[in-house]
């Protein structure tokens, strides 16, 4: 659908997998790019390889009517990508195999949906993530949870398991305070 933009996200999608610097912050940013910043997270690890994972939240969307559109495709759930790449002279993305992840909120395991698992609305919400990401959408596998009263603006507590590292969130993410929900 047009309209719905993950700008942060493209940008460090960008330079993560071609090898730029991620450490770089916008100045002045928006809520949105705080929102989106926040929920994407990358892991430079010692072989060379990256690990990504992405919140897909409504508050990453740039306008109300487009975070009602996302909303309303993963109402009821909360939806990650997750990316493990190589990167090979500074600018090949070969991507790896992603395990299964556990997701906990507030510090209790939740059953894990699977996308061939996904409803038509969650499987919108993936489809166009992997087209406003573009060619590096595809090496991310996504899941969901469910869990129909938490979300980046809420207070509360996230944690993703992967790989023998737990990613954490803590909400509200920043930027909640500052424009639209």
């Amino acid at each position: 659908m047009p309209g719905i933009r993950f700008a942060i996200l493209a940008a460090i999608a960008a330079l993560a997998f071609f090898g730029g610097d991620t450490q770089a912050r916008v100045w002045r940013p928006t809520p949105v790019e705080q929102i989106s910043d926040y929920l994407f997270i990358v892991d430079p690890r010692p072989d060379g390889s990256q690990v990504m994972i992405y919140w897909i939240a409504p508050q990453i969307a740039e306008d109300r009517e487009d975070q009602a559109r996302l909303r309303a495709w993963t109402r009821g759930h909360l939806l990650f990508g997750i990316a493990e790449v190589d990167i090979k002279d500074g600018s090949s993305l070969m991507p790896r195999r992603v395990a299964d992840p556990d997701i906990a909120i507030g510090g209790r395991k939740r059953r894990l949906i699977e996308q061939r698992e996904f409803n038509p609305d969650l499987q919108r919400a993936v489809d166009h993530a992997r087209e406003v990401i573009g060619h590096a959408g595809q090496a991310f596998r996504f899941f969901a949870v469910a869990e129909p009263n938490l979300g980046a603006c809420s207070v509360g507590s996230v944690q993703v398991r992967y790989e023998r590292e737990t990613y954490s969130y803590r909400m509200p993410a920043p930027g909640c305070g500052a424009g639209p929900r």
